[in-house]
């Protein structure tokens, strides 16, 4: 029934000319014409109904569906039930994007008037490690290791993928006496309250209490620099790296090895180190004037905005603020809540941590919001301080102060 279906509509209509002869002339499938997509917004294993005109009902393996540039898979395309809709399975990480139609042997492809969003679903939730004083910022290095900067123990621990937790820098439970230019067991920091990891390994630390900016090399020793700033000197100035003053350095974002961004939370600051050019500016922000409220963690990615690739969690304003190397902001993400940290997900959406609500949301590229699933039902989070994305791996990790742990979420 389907070849003959297919045939018909691929049939060939005769022509005659008296002075050409017959002349065979082939006629396209239908086109169909996209009006919108039901639901807009779904997960993986959903199914989602491209809504229309002209589609052939009971030929789904006539059409190929896009999202963006990325194919859906021909076993996800369920069914054509009538000529007003063709029915599709959302795959895993397909992404989001406008959905396209074409036709098998046809140059039609027409696109929606909508954009498809794909929204993350959390397949796992469960504790990933524990025995912290309270833990704060982290990031993800190239191999998936976890880089937590252990607050209350003043020091930088990595926990591998299986779980075991090693001391890069710093000697637990010590803050003083002050140490530098060293290898990391013998280095002190004090109330380490975020880090940022390069490309290359190397780690940069917002040193809280020493109001400076450390920096821990990837090699055997874990040599430990002070970056940009003068340890226990707090201060305002922008110089040279050394010659500038930090007062409270709360969150800091590496852009790839050359520029570091970090906020001040009692300052209401944004400043930017440059490692190359040997300078500290400030891009966002003084005491007096500044459009921050209290900004607590900072993450660089141009996967959501290229224009404005630093996004700050600017907790007291309940917003999170979109920032460029210009001095220009881009038009606040209001929240119902005080943001404690971020992340930037493989598509460019935001993950984003309520500290009271004890819950996490993802914000995504059209800035729609919802609750992520399962946390408070899997795992009841008590104080929630810090949040770190794996891309490549697809796993959220959450430091909880109050637990002294680490909470780990798979999502697809």
């Amino acid at each position: 029934m389907r070849k003959k279906k297919l045939f018909e509509l691929l049939a060939v209509a005769v022509s005659i000319d008296m002075a050409q002869g017959c002349k065979l002339e082939r006629m396209d499938p239908r086109c169909p014409t996209i009006t919108g997509i039901v639901p807009s917004a779904a997960k993986s294993g959903d199914t989602v109904s491209i809504k229309g005109s002209n589609f052939v009902a009971g030929l789904p393996n006539l059409y190929k569906v896009n999202i963006g540039a990325t194919s859906i898979p021909e076993t996800n395309i369920i069914d054509v039930p009538d000529a007003n809709t063709l029915r599709f399975k959302v795959p895993k990480g397909i992404g989001t994007g406008p959905i396209s139609v074409s036709v098998s042997g046809s140059t039609c492809n027409n696109v929606s008037p909508q954009n498809f969003t794909y929204q993350l679903k959390v397949t796992e939730i469960k504790l990933f490690a524990s025995g912290f004083n309270l833990p704060a910022g982290m990031d993800v290095d190239g191999s998936g290791n976890v880089i937590l900067a252990d607050r209350n123990n003043h020091v930088i621990k990595q926990i591998t993928p299986a779980g075991q937790i090693s001391i890069v820098a710093g000697k637990s439970g010590v803050s003083s006496p002050i140490l530098d230019n060293d290898a990391g067991n013998f280095v002190t920091f004090n109330a380490p309250d975020d880090v940022s990891v390069d490309a290359g390994g190397t780690i940069y630390v917002a040193d809280d209490f020493n109001s400076c900016i450390r920096k821990i090399l990837n090699n055997p020793q874990h040599s430990v620099t002070t970056l940009a700033g003068t340890i226990g000197v707090a201060g305002d100035n922008n110089s040279t790296l050394l010659g500038s003053a930090f007062t409270r350095p709360r969150g800091i974002a590496v852009n790839g090895t050359n520029n570091v961004f970090v906020v001040e939370y009692t300052k209401l600051r944004l400043r930017s180190i440059n490692i190359s050019a040997n300078n500290v500016t400030t891009l966002l922000g003084d005491a007096l004037t500044s459009p921050l409220n209290f900004p607590i963690r900072v993450v660089y990615s141009e996967k959501r905005n290229p224009e404005f690739p630093i996004l700050i969690a600017d907790k007291n304003n309940n917003r999170i603020l979109e920032v460029n190397t210009n001095h220009t902001t881009n038009t606040p993400i209001t929240l119902p809540f005080q943001p404690q940290d971020l992340a930037v997900d493989e598509t460019g959406n935001i993950i984003v941590l309520n500290r009271i609500g004890r819950r996490l949301y993802i914000i995504y590229k059209d800035n729609s919001r919802e609750e992520i699933a399962g946390f408070g039902i899997n795992y009841d989070l008590q104080t929630p301080s810090g949040l770190a994305i794996d891309t490549k791996n697809k796993i959220i990790y959450i430091s909880d102060e109050a637990l002294n742990s680490i909470i780990m979420a798979k999502y697809e």
